[in-house]
C-alpha cells in the first residue's frame, strides 16, 4: 500500500494564511534570490519557464530590483497555491537556516497554534499596528524583549529597515515563543488607539476582558543568574534597584527565541551568503555553540574554517542578544594566512560585523584603542602574544591588550614537531585565567581550537589518542568536538567528495591520490576509536591533564622567583 506524504500544517489552512506567513519573510527571500539564480526554475509551476527565464535575463542588470519583481510575481500569481511548499524545496537547496525557519512542521520549541489565528487576521490588524507603542507595551514583560525589540526600533528610526519589515520581525518572533505571547501582541495592538481597540474587539468580541482575566498577569517566570566571577553584593543591589535593568534577569516565558529567528532582529544576515554546513559540520560545532572550550579535529580540506565562521556568527548573535559587544580574535600561525582568512570571514560575515587584520598586508599595531574599532580581529599568534604579554609594555600607554578583553578566541593552526604555534599564547592565557592557583580566578574568552591532525605521529591508535588528549589539555578545552550521529556522512565525505576549503594548502589530502589513501584510512580508524570514548571519560581525562599542566606552570613560576 502506498504511503501518502504527511500533509503540511499550512496546506490545511486557507491560502491567505500561508501567503501572510511567507510575506513576513519577504526581505530574506528576496535577498536569497539576489545571491542565487541556479534554482529559480523550481518555481516553473507558479510562473511559466519562459517567464522565469525572462526574469533571469534581467537579473544581471539590477539583481535587487529584479529579485523583488520576481518575488512579487510569484506571490501574486494565480498559481501560487503551492508557493509555500515550493519555497521549502527551494531553501532546502539554497539556505539551511531559512529552510529551518520556514519549516514550521519541523519546529521543536516554537509555537504555531495561535500564530495561525493571528496570520488569519493580520491584514486587518496591520493598519492599527503602531510600532513604538507595541514595543513599549511588550517591553514591560521582559528585559530581553526591551533590548531585542528596542534594536528593531533603532534600525527602523535610522532608516536601516522599513516599517513593514520592522513589524514583520516583531510578529514572527513574539508569536512563536509560546501561545499566550500571541495574545500579548494582540493586546499591545489593541492599546495603540481607539480604532485599534474596535478592530480587535470586532474580530474577537470581548477580547480585552478575556485578556485581563486570563493572560494579563502572565508576567512571572523571571529569575536572576549570577556566575562565579560576578560581585554578589553588586549583583544583589542591581537586581533590587527598580530603576536599573538587571543584567542577570532571565524570563523563562519570553527569553527563548531560537537563533534562526532572533538573528534578523539585530542584523540582516541574508545580505551575506548562506552558511550551508553539512550535518557533521554542525555536529562538530555543537560544543562551541554551547559555550564550551573545545578542539575541533578533522582532516585538512573539510571546511573547518567554515565551521569556525559559523561559531563566530552564533557568538556574535548571542552576545548582541544579551546586550554585549563581541570581541573575537581569529588567530593564525603566519602572515600569509591573515589576509586569506580575513577575506573568507568578510565574505560570510561582512554585513553583520566589522573586522580588522594585524599582520599580513597590515602593519598596524594591535592596541587597546584598536580593540574598540572592530568586532573581529584576524591576526598572527606572534602579534597577539606581543600585545597580551604583561611585561615589556610601558606603564603609560595602551599597547597592552589582556586576553580577557576578548570574548572568543578561534585558534586555527596545526602542530609541528610536537609544538603548537599557539603554545606561548596559551601560556599567557593560563597565567591570566589561573594566576598562581589551580582554579580559575579570571573570566576568560571562550577558546575554540581548530586543527587538521596533519602532523600527528601515525604510530598506533593508543599513542595518537594520548596525543589528542594532550592537545585538548594544552588548549584548555572542556571537551572535544565529536561526530557520532553523522559519522557515516563524515566518512563518505572523506573518500567521495571534492575538497571545499578555502585555502590552497588544505587541498593536499584530496590531491595526493593513492599515496594519501592509506593515511586517510588510518586517520579514520583513529578518529572513530577516539570518538567512541565516552564524553565523561574524555572530559575527565582532559581535566586531569589541564591540572597537570597548571601544576608544572606554578612550580616553574616558583623556581623563577
Amino acid at each position: 500500500m502506498e504511503v501518502l506524504p504527511k500533509t503540511k500544517i499550512l496546506e490545511q489552512l486557507p491560502k491567505d494564511i500561508s501567503l501572510n506567513f511567507i510575506n513576513l519573510y519577504k526581505v530574506e527571500i528576496i535577498d536569497r534570490f539576489c545571491f542565487d539564480e541556479d534554482h529559480w526554475h523550481v518555481f516553473d509551476e507558479i510562473l511559466s519557464p519562459s517567464e522565469v527565464d525572462c526574469y533571469l535575463k534581467k537579473k544581471n542588470g539590477n539583481p535587487e530590483v529584479v529579485s523583488a519583481e520576481f518575488y512579487n510575481a510569484l506571490f501574486n500569481s494565480k498559481n501560487n497555491q503551492n508557493f509555500y511548499l515550493t519555497l521549502l524545496d527551494y531553501f532546502k537547496e539554497v539556505d539551511n537556516d531559512l529552510y529551518a525557519v520556514l519549516s514550521i512542521d519541523e519546529w521543536e520549541k516554537e509555537s504555531f497554534h495561535l500564530f495561525g489565528r493571528f496570520l488569519n487576521v493580520m491584514d486587518t490588524l496591520m493598519p492599527h499596528f503602531d510600532l513604538q507603542k507595541v514595543v513599549d507595551y511588550l517591553s514591560k514583560y521582559s528585559f530581553a524583549l526591551r533590548r531585542e525589540y528596542g534594536r528593531v526600533l533603532e534600525r527602523w528610526k535610522s532608516g536601516e529597515i522599513s516599517e513593514e519589515y520592522a513589524k514583520a520581525l516583531i510578529i514572527r518572533t513574539i508569536c512563536i515563543m509560546y501561545d499566550s505571547s500571541t495574545y500579548h501582541l494582540m493586546y499591545a495592538i489593541l492599546k495603540c488607539s481607539d480604532e485599534a481597540r474596535q478592530a480587535v474587539e470586532k474580530l474577537f468580541p470581548e477580547f480585552e476582558m478575556f485578556y485581563i482575566r486570563n493572560i494579563f498577569e502572565d508576567r512571572d517566570g523571571i529569575f536572576h543568574v549570577v556566575d562565579q566571577y560576578d560581585n554578589l553584593k553588586d549583583a544583589i543591589n542591581r537586581v533590587m534597584d527598580p530603576d536599573i535593568e538587571s543584567p542577570y534577569a532571565v524570563n523563562v516565558l519570553f527569553d527563548y527565541i531560537p537563533e534562526h529567528h532572533i538573528a534578523p532582529l539585530f542584523n540582516r544576515v541574508t545580505k551575506d551568503p548562506p552558511l550551508n554546513l553539512r550535518k557533521y559540520q554542525y555536529e562538530l560545532a555543537e560544543p562551541a555553540i554551547d559555550g564550551k572550550n573545545t578542539v575541533i579535529f578533522a582532516p585538512a580540506g573539510f571546511g573547518k574554517t567554515l565551521i569556525g565562521i559559523y561559531i563566530m556568527r552564533d557568538h556574535i548573535i548571542r552576545m548582541r542578544k544579551n546586550g554585549k559587544n563581541p570581541k573575537i580574535a581569529f588567530v593564525v600561525p603566519t602572515d600569509p594566512l591573515v589576509d586569506q582568512k580575513k577575506r573568507f570571514i568578510d565574505k560570510y560575515l561582512g554585513n553583520m560585523m566589522t573586522s580588522k587584520r594585524f599582520g599580513g598586508s597590515n602593519s598596524e599595531q594591535l592596541t587597546a584603542d584598536t580593540l574598540l574599532s572592530a568586532d573581529v580581529f584576524v591576526t598572527t599568534s606572534a602579534i597577539l602574544d606581543s600585545a597580551a604579554t604583561p611585561n615589556g609594555h610601558p606603564s603609560e600607554g595602551n599597547d597592552f591588550v589582556p586576553l580577557k578583553n576578548f570574548t572568543l578566541l578561534i585558534l586555527d593552526g596545526d602542530y609541528t614537531d610536537n609544538q603548537h604555534p599557539f603554545d606561548n599564547l596559551m601560556d599567557i592565557f593560563r597565567n591570566e585565567k589561573y594566576g598562581n592557583r589551580m582554579t580559575p580566578i579570571q573570566r576568560m574568552p571562550q577558546i575554540v581550537s581548530i586543527t587538521s591532525l596533519g602532523s600527528l605521529k601515525w604510530k598506533n591508535i593508543e599513542s595518537v589518542k594520548e596525543e589528542l588528549i594532550d592537545i585538548c589539555a594544552n588548549m584548555d578545552a572542556e571537551t572535544i568536538s565529536k561526530v557520532t550521529r553523522n559519522f557515516d556522512e563524515f566518512k563518505d565525505f572523506i573518500f567521495n567528495s571534492e575538497n571545499d576549503d578555502s585555502t590552497a594548502d588544505s587541498r593536499n589530502h584530496v590531491e595526493n591520490g593513492k599515496e594519501n589513501t592509506k593515511e586517510l584510512v588510518n586517520l579514520m580508524e583513529i578518529i572513530q576509536e577516539f570518538w567512541k570514548m565516552a564524553d565523561q571519560e574524555i572530559n575527565s581525562t582532559i581535566q586531569r591533564r589541564i591540572q597537570k599542566i597548571n601544576r608544572k606552570r606554578i612550580e616553574k613560576s616558583k623556581v623563577k622567583k
